[in-house]
């Protein structure tokens, strides 16, 4: 198969809206919808959740202001991996890179079997189509591989329409319930103090985060974005927005549809027959919009899924192409596909991986939702919080640093307030681990921890490895993509000498 041997993917084809496309799409707002939207009414801060939803909203703003402060001066497909990189030190940043690829691949298992999960309940409501689980998820695989290989382009579009439409059915439920409420009519506890910070506070603040997490692919889509130093702070502020607004309205929407004491009851009834909580929303849907809702929210449920797939998989790709290309991983992972310019070395090796575990999922009769959304899920989003910490912390130390931005509020208040939210958090998720696995899951648990823990010393090992053998190429870790010298450079010396002088 022709490629270019050259290290850089399409510029120039991705604006604000694809990028917005691609971000919404990964976090998935009829999952939150069905799923932490629910969990933080049942388990957090109650009726307080639509103010719980602002607060993480604000947390995230702060975060995305030195975020985006750094994607100004690092444009870097690798994004986590080149903030810690050129922030905290290029051995730490090795170790970003590998869990921030054990964090997204985990959960795009995690979504493998929420798309299983989903396919099988909506085909089997709807068609009485009864087929496991693992088939919908092999066909999904095989559609995102096909979409991962080519252009960036054509799955930007086909993420585009299937974000709109759970868009489109969430602001359709929430403007509906808002306009015919329960009986107990509009509340205004959800936003005051002491309800918004009453209850399991942590809990609650904790599942918020999580329903944000995905924001981050502006960053790491800047190569192929326009004007990048212009579209990627403009996406990431606007991501984050859409996805807080939207979630706190349809969160308070539903407190509303139901009444302030009413969803409380309901939720107990649900949860202490072991029913399903995904009823509240279907019941209220079914009320104030008709049996339609509940059948289109079901479909959603399952496009949406792999619209996550989808951008995740991109995303992933080009995490290893950003290894590939500096070489800390094997260097055929940063070719680039003559035709499509895209990562799609990359994309086979990750379809590969993602085939592999469906298939011993498949094989050991896993539970999709419970083994694999679960458990895989609780691993992508405990790596993406230490992530997330570290990357704040490397905002504040890479200006203090360079000075190559002096502003007070951009380079050292706001991501040392993100960096303190955030790793408070973090602490708090490893405290209560078993929020994510279950309860009795000690030994899965340790497992767990031991795995990110054996890649982040794995990774500060290759780091100071790569410093001592191949100094040009450790010096490479990180950089501006623009930084075509120290790229060469690096190049250079991935290639045998052999091959140098016979060419």
């Amino acid at each position: 198969m022709k490629t270019e041997q050259h290290k850089t993917l399409a510029s120039g084809v991705l604006g604000v809206p694809q990028l917005i496309f691609l971000v919404i799409s990964a976090v998935g707002p009829i999952t939150t919808l069905f799923g932490n939207l629910i969990l933080i009414l049942q388990f957090g801060n109650g009726v307080g959740e639509p103010g719980i939803y602002l607060l993480a909203m604000v947390v995230w703003l702060l975060f995305s202001v030195g975020f985006t402060a750094m994607a100004r001066h690092i444009r870097n497909t690798g994004a986590f991996y080149a903030y810690i990189s050129q922030g905290i030190g290029r051995p730490l940043g090795v170790s970003a890179s590998y869990l921030s690829l054990l964090s997204y691949i985990t959960i795009q298992v995690a979504l493998y079997g929420l798309f299983g999960y989903a396919a099988h309940v909506f085909f089997a409501a709807s068609a009485d189509v009864q087929l496991a689980w693992w088939l919908y998820a092999l066909s999904a695989w095989a559609l995102v591989s096909f979409f991962g290989y080519r252009s960036i382009e054509i799955g930007s579009k086909i993420l585009g329409i299937l974000m709109l439409g759970e868009v489109a059915i969430m602001v359709l439920l929430s403007i509906a319930s808002l306009l015919d409420p329960s009986p107990e009519g509009y509340t205004a506890a959800s936003f005051q103090p002491n309800v918004v910070f009453s209850g399991t506070v942590g809990i609650a603040l904790l599942f918020a985060f999580g329903s944000f997490v995905g924001f981050e692919a502006t960053a790491v889509f800047s190569e192929e974005a326009k004007n990048p130093r212009r579209t990627v702070p403009i996406a990431t502020y606007w991501s984050v927005i859409i996805i807080g607004i939207l979630n706190a309205v349809a969160a308070y929407a539903i407190i509303v549809g139901w009444g302030e004491t009413g969803i409380i009851a309901k939720l107990n009834h649900v949860f202490s027959q072991n029913g399903d909580p995904g009823t509240v929303v279907n019941e209220l849907a079914t009320r104030v919009l008709g049996g339609w809702a509940v059948l289109a929210m079901q479909l959603l449920l399952v496009t949406s899924a792999f619209a996550a797939l989808l951008a995740i998989q991109n995303m992933i790709t080009r995490y290893y192409f950003a290894c590939g290309r500096t070489g800390i991983l094997p260097a055929k992972l940063g070719l680039v596909h003559h035709r499509f310019r895209s990562p799609h070395v990359a994309s086979i090796v990750q379809s590969a991986t993602a085939l592999f575990f469906l298939i011993v999922a498949a094989s050991v009769g896993a539970d999709p939702f419970v083994h694999l959304y679960g458990w895989f899920g609780a691993i992508g989003t405990l790596a993406l919080l230490i992530l997330y910490s570290l990357t704040a912390i490397a905002v504040i130390c890479y200006f203090a640093r360079t000075g190559a931005d002096t502003r007070l509020w951009h380079t050292k208040i706001a991501p040392g307030l993100a960096a303190i939210c955030l790793s408070g958090t973090t602490i708090y998720a490893i405290l209560n681990f078993s929020l994510f696995v279950g309860e009795g899951q000690t030994a899965l648990s340790i497992a767990i921890f031991s795995i990110i823990g054996a890649i982040t010393i794995a990774g500060i090992a290759v780091g100071l490895r790569l410093k001592k053998q191949r100094p040009r190429a450790y010096q490479a870790i990180g950089v501006t993509i623009a930084d075509a010298n120290q790229e060469q450079a690096a190049a250079a010396e991935r290639t045998p000498a052999r091959k140098r002088e016979g060419a």
